[in-house]
């Protein structure tokens, strides 16, 4: 940029600067006078007022909040279990089943479960096969269920694989799972590759696997794949083939199936992927397989000799070879960038040259171009400024030494398209040194700043600035407010010479108190830091003694000694990542254990001192002590209130962040997720704790961990809890990315019986069906045409219309002409019309048919614009108007 450029943003900066410096100042100036006023006004709180909020929260720890669910313990430990000898001897599958379903959590650690598992490998295939569809009715817990599940599949592979497979394949699809865990379908082609292969090709000729609106058929993968590869050396023509029907977006996610090559097949695996596969999709599914493996994982210490032999066994290219050796040496980077940071070692020029020095002797032509990718990679990966210096130095003095321009390349291009953290100020200088003329114009074009990017920033600028002043002025007007409060309140306070003397010797003695606090917190510091750092040099027996004696003095800490200590302890410069994670071991060990609730408060405070802020660590990571609080509230103690009390204590940011964790720690059987419920809703006291709330239900009703939990589980979890409409609205947020896919039929039923407002409901419906027409659009169909009229149901038609249009129009408009005019046809009519081609002939005809003009097309943009009548709508209102509420209403409103 020319120097006349940077007058105008310069200009802009330093005014705003001046500006929100007065404004701040004059807001610093009268929050200290506010303090100042609320400090003496303080001094005349009575003792007993504090005495009595003690004894409060003393009694919320210990009193009513937690009698049910101690009543509940204590009532589910008194009941009576069955014999020993029952669990160890019974044949009874059903009964133990269910038996295990009522132990919770642990359950595969105790004899019942042993027994399930004896019972399993005794029974024959079509036992095994009958016992696990009869399971489906079975009311059980998400987590049981697919522990049970896969223990019985895994049996069935062995005993009946057509029925085992079978079943893999419909839980994948049903509940949306990842096809990589279904079974082992390798191990049975070689073991019986007739009975395998017959069975494959009856689901393709049942289009078992293309369920999906698309055809892509992710579920086909894992076994194409396997038939594919056994048929590699005997007839490459037919894995070939095999291939090609795979579709050509998921082939790159061949490689978590494919890893295992046989060395003789090599070459025909390498041609078949050269075939099939763009070159980056292929070399990344190469450098995962067996066959580069040893060779190229990115801490692999292999001779270059053994190298170069193995690529050239493997006809790999030059173009091959260069892109393995950038992919083997950007991670590796990034490895190293997230080590530096660990270790605070900034940075590692030995790692960069040992690696090059590698590549060098495997590939020289390959060298310079992976060496600035790397030092890219390295630089993004690391966020730092002494990132900066480090790749900026090391490519250019790799390029003085004799590198080629490609090692200054990938930090320039990312400069000038901001991909990547580094100044242009420094490309352009890097850019100068380039020995290609033509190349070097090209950067240094690229990097060059014009008056009009003088001028955005400029208006930016301007715009930061005001929105700061505006927010700085509302916090004046704010703290001006207060402070007359605190002076006519101040004023109002009958001053008592008796008071304030009390108060002035209260004061003196809390001052000595303090002072020998801090200085006992220095001396254990001091003496903690001394014992660290002298681990290495000392005895067992010495250092045993030495950390009881640390131990003990940590015990005797009261809350606000505590926090002295870990500012004392975190302010010496000498402390690093493995101290902080030794001190952690206290924190949990001792200081939460002792007084969770102080605890709570003062980590949320002051994150920085319990790890919690600040970079984490890839390996022996700090743990998050919030974390750890709130597990050994939930799990270990099992005390729920006392959770959230902990929670009540916590800044706003730290109750969004943990809230969820009471459900990993808690919510693990459907009781548990019941008295989640009853506490959040006890726990939501403010606007901002009931959004809160409300944006966790959909997860404790929907989703056990990471699984998705069955419609029978929710529903008597439902039944259980007794949602209010508007709880019921939150709960169902999203709800078509949590429910199975299998049982969207349940839940579109469910739906058409529940207090949910018709126009969410219908929303939902609509939501639902749409990504059910994607992944089995023949179950949508069937449900349509044996559903009785309702909302729902039309919400589901417009949604499948929708989406099934542009693979079968005809049948599509039959649905779309059993709706009646209204917002369920305008939106499928507007879903199919956005979905063409724009400007098209056929989108034309389209819309003139339908009537599809500017106002529909307004209403199409839906949620954006409509939210934002909806909010200007209730700046009228006396009270709020609910969003998808009102949708229906003012659309009508609007076309009147």
């Amino acid at each position: 940029m020319k120097r006349k450029h940077y007058l105008l943003p310069l200009a802009a900066l330093i005014i705003a600067a001046l500006w929100l410096t007065y404004l701040r100042s004059s807001n610093s100036a009268l929050e200290k006078d506010n303090l100042s006023l609320e400090k003496k006004i303080e001094n005349y709180r009575s003792a007993s007022a504090l005495q009595n909020e003690r004894n409060r929260t003393e009694a919320m720890r210990s009193g009513t909040m937690r009698t049910k669910m101690k009543r509940e313990m204590r009532s589910a430990q008194t009941q009576s279990k069955p014999s020993d000898d029952w669990i160890s001897t019974s044949r009874d599958w059903n009964a133990i089943v269910l038996f295990n379903n009522k132990e919770m959590g642990g359950f595969e650690l105790t004899p019942a479960y042993r027994r399930l598992r004896t019972l399993a490998s005794e029974m024959s295939g079509a036992e095994l096969a009958q016992a696990y569809t009869q399971m489906a009715s079975f009311p059980l817990d998400a987590s049981f269920r697919d522990y049970l599940e896969g223990m019985m599949l895994r049996e069935l592979e062995e005993k009946n694989p057509e029925f085992a497979y079978s079943q893999y394949l419909a839980k994948c699809q049903n509940e949306d799972g990842d096809p990589k865990l279904m079974g082992e379908f390798d191990a049975w082609l070689a073991k019986d590759p007739a009975a395998a292969t017959t069975w494959y090709e009856k689901q393709l000729a049942a289009n078992v696997f293309d369920k999906t609106l698309d055809g892509k058929s992710p579920t086909m993968v894992p076994f194409a794949a396997a038939i594919m590869m056994s048929l590699l050396a005997s007839d490459p023509a037919a894995a070939e083939q095999r291939m090609n029907n795979i579709s050509p977006e998921l082939r790159s996610s061949l490689g978590d199936y494919v890893w295992d090559v046989p060395k003789e097949n090599s070459k025909a695996f390498l041609d078949l992927l050269r075939k099939s596969m763009p070159m980056e999709d292929y070399m990344t599914v190469l450098q995962n397989s067996r066959l580069l493996q040893q060779n190229f994982n990115f801490d692999s210490k292999s001779d270059p000799k053994d190298v170069q032999t193995n690529l050239d066994l493997l006809a790999i290219t030059p173009e091959e070879r260069t892109n393995l050796m950038v992919k083997s040496f950007t991670e590796s980077a990034s490895l190293t960038a997230t080590h530096d940071a660990v270790n605070e070692n900034w940075p590692s020029r030995e790692e960069f040259d040992q690696q090059r020095k590698w590549i060098q002797a495997v590939d020289p032509s390959s060298a310079d171009r992976a060496t600035g990718f790397a030092l890219q990679k390295y630089l993004i990966a690391s966020k730092t400024n002494s990132a900066q210096d480090f790749v900026e130095k090391v490519a250019m003095e790799y390029h003085g030494s004799g590198g080629g321009d490609e090692i200054l390349l990938p930090l320039i291009e990312g400069s000038a398209n901001g991909s990547i953290p580094f100044p242009k100020d420094r490309a352009r200088v890097m850019a100068g040194k380039l020995t290609d003329g033509r190349l070097r114009e090209e950067m240094l074009e690229k990097l060059k700043w014009s008056m009009k990017r003088s001028l955005i920033i400029f208006s930016i600028i301007c715009i930061v600035a005001a929105l700061l002043g505006w927010r700085e002025s509302k916090q004046l007007a704010s703290k001006k407010e207060a402070n007359a409060k605190l002076l006519r309140e101040a004023a109002a306070i009958p001053i008592d010479d008796t008071s304030l003397s009390k108060a002035a010797s209260l004061r003196e003695a809390q001052r000595k108190d303090d002072i020998a606090m801090k200085k006992k917190v220095k001396a254990l510091a001091s003496d903690y830091l001394a014992l660290l750092r002298s681990e290495g040099g000392a005895s067992e027996e010495e250092l045993a003694s030495q950390r009881a004696n640390i131990r003990r003095r940590m015990e005797e800490l009261d809350p606000s000694a505590i926090r002295e200590f870990m500012g004392e302890f975190n302010s010496n410069p000498d402390v690093n990542f493995s101290m902080k994670r030794d001190v952690n071991l206290y924190v949990m060990n001792i200081f939460i254990k002792k007084y969770p609730v102080e605890m709570a408060g003062m980590m949320s405070k002051n994150p920085e001192l319990f790890s919690i802020s600040g970079p984490s660590m890839p390996d022996n990571k700090i743990h998050d002590s919030f974390s750890f609080l709130l597990q050994y509230c939930c799990s270990m103690q099992k005390d729920l209130p006392l959770a959230f009390q902990c929670l009540a204590e916590a800044s706003p940011e730290f109750q969004s962040k943990y809230i969820g964790e009471t459900l990993l720690y808690y919510g693990d059987y459907r009781l548990g997720r019941a008295e989640l419920f009853e506490e959040m809703r006890a726990f939501a006291s403010t606007p901002e704790q009931v959004e809160l709330v409300r944006g966790k239900m959909s997860d404790l009703l929907l989703k056990h961990l990471d699984d998705k939990v069955t419609f029978v589980e929710a529903y008597d979890l439902l039944q259980a809890v007794n949602l209010s409409s508007e709880e019921l609205v939150a709960a169902t947020k999203d709800m078509e990315k949590k429910v199975r896919v299998g049982e969207t039929g349940q839940w579109l039923d469910w739906l058409s019986q529940t207090d949910i407002p018709d126009e969410v409901s219908k929303q939902r419906a609509f939501e639902l069906a749409t990504r059910w027409t994607e992944k089995d659009y023949l179950a949508v169909g069937q449900w349509l045409n044996s559903s009785p009229d309702s909302p729902e149901k039309s919400a589901v038609a417009s949604a499948y219309a929708a989406k099934t249009y542009p693979y079968d129009p005809v049948n599509a408009m039959k649905w779309v002409d059993t709706l009646p005019q209204g917002p369920e046809r305008t939106k499928a009519l507007e879903t199919i019309y956005q979905g063409m081609p724009k400007d098209s002939d056929a989108a034309k005809a389209f819309a003139s048919e339908y009537g599809l003009g500017m106002w529909s097309s307004w209403w199409s943009a839906d949620f954006s614009t409509r939210s934002f009548l909806h909010q200007a709508m209730s700046c009228f209102s006396r009270d709020p108007i609910p969003y998808e509420a009102a949708q229906d209403d003012s659309r009508e409103d609007w076309q009147r």
